[in-house]
């Protein structure tokens, strides 16, 4: 059995390659005009960003929520959202 460093470090890795598939998914979910379905994944990638304190993916899933509120044309929000990191 790992010791509880080594499994705390391997969930870690796990979760952030969790945050980079969610975001994967809300970016392809947008191609497909499934905006509803592409923001809760955004905000699953966020969630996973800010518990782990990556900016980049925090960052992109930003990015990806700001689609969203473009794309169900709440500009104000879009704007917001793509100018918070």
């Amino acid at each position: 059995m790992l010791p509880t460093v080594h499994c705390n470090l391997l969930r870690t890795i796990t979760t952030k390659g969790e945050g980079a598939a969610y975001l994967c998914l809300a970016n392809a979910n947008v191609a497909k005009a499934k905006y509803e379905l592409s923001y809760d994944y955004a905000q699953k990638a966020k969630a996973i960003a800010d518990n782990n304190g990556n900016d980049s993916l925090a960052a992109y899933s930003e990015l990806s929520i700001g689609v969203y509120h473009y794309n169900t044309s709440n500009y104000d929000k879009a704007i917001e959202a793509s100018l918070r990191h």
